[in-house]
């Protein structure tokens, strides 16, 4: 046998295993492989597992991004059909009121076409009557009678004027062949010799005049008592009747003061403070013994009664507007010695405009006093200059004092439509710019960078700043407030809107985007006519033409929350016949340093603080719908309020207030306690008086001389005057 040099696998493997089974019976090969290969098999398997599992892996993974990029779609496709119904429902929400206004303008249409109807119809063939030609024939009576009124109120100061001017021409043309009468008829004596002497002075009164024209005399017949007449009565006739009737109706009104002095003396006696009456509030803690200090410095302290000095004694106050002192940052600590305290006020007759621009705190200083010829002024307000940033100011501090619109100005508003802009802190006089509108101006209101001019056809004029900052009056947003047209009487601003009184209705108006926003009605009355508005953060108060009630609106909804009857207040203070029918109709009307402040169509005025808490007054059906607000909307009290014991002889034209002080011993201890400032409030109006003393004036002891008996109209006590209180903010 040979040897076996080769491996022992290369043996067994080339011999058989029968063979090695039939050399060792304990050998068994045929069993050897079967575990390697069910292990291969099950490798095999498992690896065909593995790959199926894979695949189903990445099928799911396929199909899972699948999904997600499915349902990213159909969120797109949700907000989009989301935003298409919004607008759908939008559009569903202006076509209703689309429909709603088309149904609305043919109903309107259906009326006027049925009124049209009958327009060619003799109206007293027509077969009914309907309430829309009531409601004109109402409309258009009213305002004839306003007219009417207006217009007599024009000619009686016309014709007042002019008799005036005819005594004093005629006295002063007279010749000296009637002087030469005069001393031959005339007595002698004493009497002779004051008419020689009053023949010397070209303002002789004019009963002297007639006492010695030859028309008194029947001895002097003829051609020369013809022309006596022609020359004396002709011309002295309506000055003499005007004069009389003067006469007569100051007679009566210093009868009615006499009343009212002893009413006051007789119902409240001497308890006064700082010429106001003593609240209801204040009797019942017993008198002045009972009021805290804190409440004396907030009544209003009588500091001034000015009389103002103007070229024409005859002129009439219109309207005034304080100024706010310039706050200069390059000047401060050099000139704080003194800061104006400029007060424009603004006086004349139809046809000629004086302006008057005075300091309030220092006596009786005129700064300037112009005229503007032709016009009659109606009213003026006061407008800030353009607000800088604090970057714009440092590099141009001189823009405070430029004289151009950018500046601080003054608008002037007049009849004729004029409006004139004037620079409000230097050259007063001059006019920086002028515009022509379409009717007369009636108010002007400043409001968030605009100017609201409100005319008497029923539009507002909206003016807004170009690129340069300054007024552009060419091209101004003019808006409609409907028809009938008739006059914007007033205006005011509330927060960033312009309230205006246009008819019985309040109008709320969007300057900045020239629309109405809303409107409701001040009283239910459609000949009543909403003359005068003052406002507050929250409130606004509102008078009515030719009525003595107060109401407060909601600034915001316009809800009226609260009404105040003056009539019986007044009554109570000044009697029941006190100065008649006109004894609560308000004539001005503003609010300042927390008080309402009404100036009434005799002349009285009163001052009410608004109340703290606005349920603590009100009646009990009120407390119930104002006990659900928290906020206080300037609510009033009558039980607080007070009237001022000095007045006016004739209506009260205005109220302003400016910063300032004239007694600095009232201001001096609560102003170094809170360092708060004082405020000037005046008011103004023709002539002056003292409820208290009555019509003790003696002006014919003033030194005035005889032009005081021969023009009775321009006493001392009946010209312009300003009563000016001080309180502290």
């Amino acid at each position: 046998m040979e040897r076996n040099n080769d491996s022992l696998f290369d043996e067994f493997s080339k011999t058989s295993p029968e063979f090695i089974s039939d050399v060792d019976e304990g050998a068994d090969m045929s069993g050897l492989g079967n575990p390697v290969e069910t292990l291969m098999m099950e490798n095999n398997l498992l690896r065909d597992a593995q790959n199926e599992m894979d695949m189903a892996r990445k099928s799911l993974i396929a199909r899972v991004e699948e999904l997600t990029s499915e349902r990213e779609v159909l969120k797109r496709d949700v907000e989009s059909f989301t935003q298409s119904l919004t607008r759908c429902e939008s559009k569903l929400k202006e076509t209703e009121q689309d429909l709603q206004r088309s149904r609305l303008e043919l109903d309107e249409a259906r009326k006027m076409n049925s009124e049209d109807a009958e327009v060619d119809i003799h109206a007293a063939q027509r077969k009914r009557f309907t309430r829309a030609e009531m409601a004109r024939v109402l409309m258009e009576r009213n305002q004839y009678k306003e007219r009417l009124i207006e217009l007599q109120d024009a000619v009686r100061r016309t014709e007042m004027l002019r008799a005036s001017k005819d005594v004093q021409a005629v006295q002063m043309k007279k010749s000296s062949f009637w002087k030469v009468f005069e001393r031959l008829f005339s007595s002698s004596g004493p009497q002779a010799k004051s008419a020689s002497g009053t023949s010397r002075s070209p303002y002789s009164p004019p009963e002297r005049t007639r006492s010695a024209s030859p028309a008194a005399y029947p001895g002097i017949t003829g051609s020369y008592t013809v022309r006596s007449q022609s020359m004396s009565f002709n011309k002295h006739n309506s000055s003499h009747a005007d004069n009389v009737d003067a006469v007569s109706v100051r007679g009566k009104k210093h009868e009615l003061y006499e009343m009212i002095r002893s009413h006051i003396w007789r119902e409240l006696g001497r308890a006064q403070l700082y010429g106001w009456s003593l609240p209801p509030t204040f009797g019942k803690k017993g008198g002045l013994q009972g009021v805290t200090e804190n409440e004396i410095k907030d009544v209003p302290a009588l500091v001034q009664l000015r009389l103002l000095d103007q070229k024409d004694p005859s002129t009439k106050l219109w309207c005034a507007t304080g100024i706010l002192p310039v706050e200069s940052t390059s000047n401060a600590g050099k000139n704080s010695d003194h800061i104006p305290s400029l007060v424009w006020i603004c006086s004349g007759t139809h046809s000629v405009s004086e302006i008057m621009v005075i300091d309030a705190s220092s006596g009786n200083q005129v700064m300037d006093q112009f005229v503007i010829p032709n016009t009659h002024v109606l009213c003026v307000i006061s407008v800030p200059a353009y607000r800088l940033d604090d970057l714009e100011r440092q590099q141009t501090p001189k823009e405070e004092c430029d004289p151009s619109s950018k500046g601080a100005t003054v608008w002037l508003g007049t009849q004729e439509g004029s409006l004139f802009v004037h620079c409000a802190h230097s050259l007063w006089r001059h006019c920086i710019q002028k515009t022509q509108l379409k009717d007369a101006i009636h108010s002007v209101t400043y409001t968030n960078n605009r100017v609201i001019a409100s005319l008497g056809d029923g539009t507002l004029a909206i003016f807004s700043r170009n690129a340069e900052k300054l007024w552009d009056l060419e091209n101004p947003k003019v808006l409609d407030l409907g028809r009938p047209q008739q006059s914007i009487r007033c205006s005011v601003a509330v927060q960033n809107e312009v309230w205006c009184g246009y008819r019985n209705r309040i109008y709320v108006v969007d300057p900045r985007a020239a629309k109405i926003k809303k409107s409701f009605e001040a009283t239910n009355r459609t000949e009543s006519q909403v003359r005068h508005m003052a406002s507050t953060a929250e409130g606004v108060w509102v008078s009515v033409r030719l009525d003595s009630t107060l109401r407060l609106f909601h600034a915001e909804t316009g809800q009226p929350l609260q009404e105040l009857e003056l009539e019986p207040f007044i009554h109570k203070m000044l009697g029941s016949s006190s100065l008649g029918m006109s004894v609560a109709q308000v004539s001005a009307l503003s609010i300042f340093c927390n008080r309402l402040w009404v100036g009434t169509a005799s002349g009285v005025i009163v001052s009410i603080p608004f109340t703290s808490e606005q349920t603590k007054h009100c009646p009990e059906e009120e407390k119930t719908q104002l006990e659900c607000s928290s906020h206080n909307y300037s609510y009033c009290s009558m039980e607080c309020a007070q009237i001022c014991f000095h007045g006016h002889r004739d209506a009260v034209k205005f109220f302003a207030s400016v910063p300032g002080c004239i007694n600095p011993s009232i201001s001096e201890g609560n102003s170094k306690i809170t360092g708060n400032c004082s405020i000037l409030v005046m008011s103004g109006g023709e002539g002056y008086i003292n409820f208290k003393i009555g019509d003790e004036t003696g002006d014919t002891d003033e030194g005035y001389g005889e032009l005081l008996l021969a023009n009775p109209r321009s006493r001392r006590c009946e010209r312009s005057h300003l009563i000016v209180w001080q309180m502290q903010t």
